[in-house]
């Protein structure tokens, strides 16, 4: 691990089954079987939903130097794929994730943007997507995605970075 990544998205589980339990089983079986409840169902997103796993360390010139410098092992960790991956794969993926990302880029303040999108994507972006596709299958009622980008007077940025750009 470094710093506190793997950062834990909240997400639903199986409940320890009784009387009332409300979900028994893992989310993606009871989509998967068509055995949901066929109610509307809403996704949101914000354009900056990696902020929240990035900004413990965008502010920390040490961290981003040592993310930046041992990007192979510490890739594992930040987008959680230590144990979902064999090791054999770790530094290939690590590096071409890189690069689709940063290109030939340093991970210092000037990549924060695509950092945060490398962050959004991996713990938020593509399983929301990959969710609202499999109920909209298994759903006879509408599924619905919202994607939120509009910049406030003030955001959470502020507290991380020395100016007011938008993420």
């Amino acid at each position: 691990p470094w710093l506190y990544n793997p950062f834990t998205v909240f997400g639903p589980i199986a409940e320890v089954p009784t009387n009332h339990s409300f979900i028994d089983r893992p989310p993606i079986d009871i989509i998967t079987s068509g055995d949901v409840a066929s109610v509307p169902w809403l996704i949101s997103l914000s354009s900056e939903e990696g902020l929240t796993p990035v900004a413990e360390f965008i502010a920390n010139t040490t961290a981003m130097e040592d993310l930046d410098k041992n990007w192979e092992i510490l890739a594992t960790h930040v987008l959680d794929y230590n144990y979902t991956l064999p090791q054999s794969q770790h530094a290939t993926a690590a590096n071409k994730i890189r690069k689709h990302y940063l290109g030939n880029s340093k991970i210092d303040k000037s990549t924060v943007v695509q950092l945060t999108a490398l962050m959004g994507d991996r713990g938020f972006k593509t399983d929301s997507a990959k969710a609202a596709q499999l109920m909209a299958k298994a759903n006879r009622a509408p599924v619905w995605f919202y994607y939120y980008s509009y910049r406030a007077e003030f955001s959470l940025s502020d507290q991380y970075l020395p100016n007011r750009d938008n993420l």
